[in-house]
């Protein structure tokens, strides 16, 4: 009795310097619960898509040299990202199983041992960035004009990417604390910082001309760090910031966000890396091509946004149900989210196809720019409501604490769908046949998640007891 009510008071001490959150995920109403989770993440991810958006903007002004440059860095530095967010994703579906089970001591002790490892991670992925960025695009096969821009916009951005992980991934651990409006915060303070600067970087001020297209890669990095400076105090008061007691506990943590991580990051780095290679073929187009390709993708990235959110929502809400036994809850949550995925995708279809070209032509105003990206939205949005679906087949795997069927999913894409297929249309229809097998390896794979995930999520339902709440 004594241990339980010690027990108790520890947890209510923890739950008080988190912001006062409580494991409300056991119970309630699933779609509130869902719409609470999704929202703080849709605007925090939404304003650095707009900022993104706003970014191309900007550089189109310059010119379709600099916008074709800045699409082939865009890749790298989001597989870079990418790989920091595996530790995110680990140490999230294991926070989150934690805090379910009411351990909310060790889930807070977890947080502190995986900030330590991202900064270590990333200060060593940074400086092999700065040693092979020219080998990355001599391999791309970017043109001359296009070469110096790419490899000089790079090594700025290489900056920010530490700079950027520790808020990230921070952000992550705090919502399967149910803290979803500190890493709201996060994300929409750092597009507005950059938004706001990057003009001024840019064009100059006064008699100042200003740093041109790499003032875009300088307000990303100042932007960051602003944020960056305000998430370490936020951390601090949350806990995360604290001794991280004995080799033995580290030892466990590390031992268990990585074999969650490693997965992740590789799943989460061959989408990148399967943007490259894809972009090898994009590349040998002339630049308008290149330019379209990119912002065509990038409006298809805005579009999806919301389906983001919601599959970054499900990481807490199946973890902590999860640590609860409560499957019956979990396999409500994914009927209602895949309902959602078909019907907004078939609207986002529609409003892409009628309308993307129009949209994309805001951004740079050449026809020839306009004409591709038009071809892009006839083709690739038209499976965007089963890839969504994957998306949310994908958290879901790893809120359980298995990471390896979304690599597997991702390793069967990029190497026995996507790259063959894109290759062999290429050769047949070209660019035209890259966007075609875009489409249709979104399909195929999405299909496969769905029902990959119904046999798991059963299997753990007949094997573990179903334990209702208290």
């Amino acid at each position: 009795m004594a241990e339980s009510e010690a027990q108790s008071a520890e947890q209510q001490r923890v739950q008080q310097r988190l912001g006062g959150a409580s494991a409300s995920l056991l119970d309630g109403s699933i779609p509130r619960q869902l719409f609470r989770l999704t929202v703080p993440m849709l605007l925090g991810i939404s304003s650095m898509m707009i900022a993104s958006l706003i970014d191309a903007y900007y550089v189109g002004q310059i010119g379709t040299t600099e916008l074709a440059a800045l699409t082939l860095t865009f890749p790298l530095v989001m597989g870079f990202s990418s790989l920091s967010m595996g530790f995110g994703i680990g140490a999230t579906s294991i926070i989150s199983r934690t805090v379910g089970s009411g351990d909310w001591a060790t889930a807070q002790r977890i947080a502190t041992h995986t900030l330590i490892l991202v900064i270590g991670f990333v200060s060593v992925l940074s400086i092999l960035g700065f040693v092979f960025a020219e080998s990355i695009f001599v391999a791309l096969n970017a043109s001359k004009d296009l070469f110096p821009i790419a490899v000089k916009y790079t090594y700025i951005m290489l900056i920010g990417v530490p700079i950027l992980a520790v808020p990230m991934v921070g952000g992550m651990m705090l919502r399967s604390f149910n803290d979803v409006r500190s890493p709201a915060i996060i994300m929409v303070a750092g597009a507005v910082v950059q938004v706001l600067i990057a003009p001024a970087l840019i064009w100059g001020i006064g008699s100042w001309e200003g740093f041109g297209v790499y003032g875009s890669a300088w307000s990303f990095v100042l932007s960051r760090l602003v944020v960056a400076i305000y998430a370490i105090g936020l951390f601090r008061r949350r806990g995360f910031i604290q001794h991280p007691g004995s080799f033995e506990q580290f030892r466990r943590s590390v031992y268990e966000v990585m074999r969650l991580a490693l997965p992740s990051m590789a799943s989460q780095v061959l989408m990148p890396v399967s943007m490259y290679l894809i972009m090898m073929l994009i590349a040998l187009y002339d630049n308008h091509v290149v330019a379209a390709y990119g912002v065509a993708t990038r409006i298809e990235a805005m579009t999806m946004i919301v389906i983001m959110a919601m599959s970054s929502s499900m990481g807490p809400f199946v973890g902590q149900n999860f640590g609860a036994r409560r499957f019956d809850r979990i396999q409500s949550a994914l009927k209602m989210c895949y309902t959602f995925c078909f019907i907004y995708g078939l609207i986002v279809t529609v409003i892409l196809v009628l309308l993307g070209g129009a949209i994309s032509g805001v951004f740079r105003d050449d026809p020839a720019v306009v004409a591709v990206a038009t071809e892009f939205f006839y083709i690739v949005p038209i499976t965007l409501g089963i890839m969504s679906v994957a998306m949310i087949a994908g958290s879901t795997f790893v809120a359980y604490g298995e990471p390896i069927p979304s690599f597997v999913l991702s390793m069967f894409r990029m190497f026995v769908v996507l790259l063959p297929l894109c290759y062999l249309l290429n050769w047949l229809f070209g660019y035209i046949g890259i966007f075609i097998a875009l489409s249709i390896t979104n399909g195929l794979v999405g299909l496969i998640a769905i029902f990959w995930l119904r046999t798991m999520t059963n299997r753990f339902r007949r094997q573990l007891a179903p334990q209702p709440a208290s």
